[in-house]
């Protein structure tokens, strides 16, 4: 039976109930569609913090290899009910710690996967680095979560959107009982009064205003209904308008049915002017379109998209026409036949960019950290630099301490966009302190930015920038202390307005690349002060010896060697009391123990004549100095000898000589050229009766 053929009680209480109905489903739809959208993002966000903090916590255990700190920590994930499993993997890919202790095998991932988290199926997992000072991988972090959760949640909220329909229903099955009355008595009555009227000729009769007042009381229901439903509209429109993403709403042929303040500010497209246009002749860049057409007719088709209900980052255009990159994820909604897709999209470009900045900065700790010199690791520091930020020319300006002037020693442009002419007037000039770009960063110590070099009075290359199309630029000190050793500069083809935050990150990496310079500045004079103490103490004709507390032989130079008769490295880690005749040879390591005890030095700080004993075991005289040094933590013993066996022997023949002298009759008188006698023997004291 149709609705015009029921009775009219049946009509109010069907149209009431179908009314009430509709509104709720509406509103019940509207708020589950939200929940749907914001649910796994949320899940996805919330997992990231754990991670985080879990990876932050797993830097120590990874560091020093230490599996009861890593399953203590894993552990620490009982009070997270919604994780299932979770994993710790070492740098080499391999399984350090996992949680629940008893997982079975094949539960985690043989080896880390890529960065990030993902859905699969009814779970949530992914990948977080682990990170010691934000720049060295010690390992991965896997995170598997249940999202029984989720169900759970949209499970309640279905009981309850059920509860609710159905009290609605039946205070609006009441509410149309009432109206029944109020509405139907009066027109009974109304026809009651008609047929008095018509059939007995009674105008005496007169109808009451009951019947208008039951209208005026229906109307005042209906309009409450539907000020309500206006109110519940309004709120879904005020959480769209406050929402931090840009909402976009197409139907099934891809034009705009919705179009929230903030995709206003993101695209730069009114409400009014969006609405009813292609979203691909709108916001999707040009390579692009082809594939949104593809898709939106693959999911009418078929019903499934590989972009649907995920997040995906893509790059979206302005209404400028400029590109910019975006976090996308679509949903469709289908009511009846009716399908729409509801976009919520989120500007990353500062994320982006900071993504870049850290990718640079990172590229160049790593290349300082394998380059042998800076004139190594300048071409690839530029090449860095301008492909993670987007800039086209780099180069690198020397101090010429001398000549007081900047001097060009490294330039890089990119392959496909090369630029001759600037490179070549760069490489042939110099700059004085304050001129030009290099000249300006040199005398003023700090960072320099030029929107556009064309109209920038202080820029002398400025022709053969405009003649290789090259616009914005700065330029940073190379600085080692207070000192500024270098500067580098930046070309882009874009005009650019100053970025005070890549200013001081490019200050910082100045700072970098000089104290990397000035370190192996010192490791060059290092090595060269080395090799001057190696070659004094090779070419030394006394004796060099070191020893540690344990009295080991450490070094030996090549004349201790020749002294004992010995081959380069023959006596290197022995005791070096072998180089020792008895007693000294068996008294050594207790004097040795005995000093270190007391304190008390015999031979340390001073010389004195010892022996010594060859290899072919003959001893021999010589002259032994011992002097004492720590090295960190350790107490080494340097020995100088000398080999007196010619000076002793030469002592002998004169000790000889003078007694043979001493004892002769004869009378023996030496003197020097100036007449001044310098010996007297008991001969001449005879002969002339002088002492």
């Amino acid at each position: 039976m149709l609705l015009r053929d029921r009775p009219i009680r049946r009509k109010l209480t069907t149209i009431i109930l179908l009314t009430s109905g509709a509104v709720l489903l509406l509103t019940c739809a509207a708020f589950f569609a939200y929940e749907l959208l914001t649910f796994p993002q949320t899940a996805v966000r919330n997992l990231s913090t754990l991670g985080e903090i879990i990876a932050a916590n797993s830097t120590a255990a990874l560091a020093f290899k230490n599996q009861d700190d890593a399953k203590e920590i894993l552990g620490a994930l009982k009070a997270e009910r919604h994780i299932v499993a979770a994993g710790l993997y070492d740098q080499e890919g391999k399984l350090f710690s996992k949680y629940p202790a008893d997982l079975p095998a094949g539960a985690l991932p043989t080896a880390p996967g890529n960065d990030g988290y993902r859905f699969e199926r009814s779970h949530l997992a992914g990948f977080q680095p682990v990170e010691q000072g934000g720049n060295k991988r010690l390992g991965t972090l896997y995170l598997k979560s249940n999202m029984e959760a989720m169900y759970e949640r949209f499970r309640l909220y279905g009981t309850i959107s059920l509860l609710a329909i159905a009290v609605s229903l039946l205070v609006a099955y009441a509410l149309s009982r009432v109206l029944q009355q109020q509405i139907s008595r009066p027109i009974l009555a109304l026809a009651e009064t008609a047929r008095a009227v018509s059939d007995r000729r009674d105008y005496s009769v007169r109808a009451t205003k009951l019947l208008t007042d039951a209208f005026n009381h229906m109307l005042t229901q209906i309009h409450g209904q539907n000020q309500a439903l206006r109110e519940s509209e309004e709120r879904l429109r005020g959480i769209l308008n406050s929402a931090l993403s840009a909402v976009v709403v197409i139907d099934a042929a891809g034009r705009v049915i919705d179009w929230n303040p903030r995709a206003e500010n993101m695209f730069g497209w009114t409400r009014a002017e969006a609405l009813g246009q292609k979203l691909a002749e709108t916001i999707i860049p040009p390579q692009y379109r082809e594939a949104h057409e593809r898709g939106l007719a693959h999911y009418l088709a078929t019903g499934e998209g590989p972009v649907l209900n995920r997040l995906v980052e893509l790059s979206a255009l302005r209404r400028d026409g400029s590109e910019f990159p975006i976090e996308l994820s679509i949903s469709p909604q289908k009511t009846g036949d009716v399908v729409t897709f509801c976009g919520f999209i989120t500007d990353i470009t500062e994320r982006k960019r900071a993504e870049q900045r850290q990718t640079a900065q990172h590229a160049v700790t790593r290349i300082l950290s394998e380059a042998a010199s800076l004139a190594e690791a300048s071409p690839r520091i530029l090449q860095a630099i301008c492909e993670a930020l987007g800039w086209n020319v780099g180069s690198i300006w020397s101090v010429d301490t001398a000549a007081r002037v900047l001097r060009s020693v490294e330039i890089w442009h990119r392959p496909s966009a090369p630029v001759p002419a600037f490179e070549a007037v760069s490489r042939r000039s110099t700059f004085a302190s304050g001129v030009g770009l290099p000249g300006r960063v040199w005398a003023g110590g700090s960072p320099v930015w030029i929107a556009d070099v064309v109209k920038e009075g202080n820029f002398p290359r400025a022709p053969f920038a405009v003649q290789e199309g090259l616009h914005a630029a700065f330029g940073f000190p190379i600085r080692c202390g207070n000192e500024i050793t270098g500067v580098i500069e930046f070309f882009g083809r874009e005009i650019q307005q100053p970025d005070e935050d890549l200013i001081k990150m490019m200050a910082t990496i100045g700072s970098q690349i000089g104290q990397f310079a000035e370190r192996k500045r010192a490791e060059e004079a290092l090595r060269e002060s080395e090799g001057l103490l190696r070659a004094v103490v090779e070419t030394a004709v006394d004796g060099i010896i070191t020893i540690d507390e344990r009295g080991i032989i450490r070094t030996m130079n090549p004349a201790t060697a020749r002294i004992f008769g010995y081959a380069g490295n023959e006596v290197v880690g022995h005791n070096v009391n072998m180089l020792m005749p008895p007693p000294y040879h068996d008294e050594h390591d207790s004097y040795l123990a005995n000093y270190q005890r007391t304190g008390q030095r015999k031979i340390i700080g001073s010389g004195r004549e010892v022996s010594g004993r060859r290899k072919d075991g003959t001893t021999f005289p010589l002259d032994l100095a011992v002097s004492e040094t720590w090295l960190g933590e350790r107490r080494i013993f340097t020995g100088i000898v000398r080999d007196i066996t010619e000076r002793k022997r030469m002592e002998e023949v004169r000790e000889r000589f003078a007694a043979i002298v001493q004892q002769s009759d004869d009378a023996i008188v030496s003197k020097t050229l100036g007449g001044i006698i310098t010996s007297w023997n008991a001969g001449a004291q005879k002969l002339f009766g002088y002492s």
